[in-house]
């Protein structure tokens, strides 16, 4: 039992708690952002922000420190050092989208005509 049960009688909330260390997709904002820009990125979890409800973040991409308090956390994944690189999410390059081919003679299973309902505009 710990001293705030002792005391409140009840289990503390810890569901604003995250794992040190976990990556979290932080919304950015500010000045230079267009309808088009990404609204994330993804930084390093590192503290909490004292005297505000928010959250630090380490953003190895530009070496610095952001706080904020929009951000998802992915506690299941932890950053990789070693392919830092490949740790941004950013596009580089070109990629390829491909569909599924679709059925180039589409046919109607159900041959029965289809059942009409009347509706009576008053």
């Amino acid at each position: 039992m710990t001293p705030y049960e002792a005391w409140h009688g009840r289990k503390p909330n810890v569901k604003h708690m995250w794992t040190f260390g976990c990556v979290a997709y932080v919304k950015l904002v500010g000045p230079g952002l267009t309808k088009l820009s990404d609204r994330s990125a993804k930084m390093i979890f590192i503290d909490y922000e004292s005297g505000t409800k928010g959250y630090r973040f380490y953003n190895p991409a530009t070496g610095k420190l952001v706080v904020g308090r929009d951000a998802m956390f992915d506690e299941n994944v932890s950053w990789d050092w070693a392919n830092a690189t490949g740790n941004t999410d950013q596009l580089s390059g070109e990629f390829v989208v491909r569909y599924e081919d679709s059925d180039s003679n589409p046919t109607i299973e159900n041959s029965e005509p289809a059942e009409q309902q009347v509706v009576d505009a008053d």
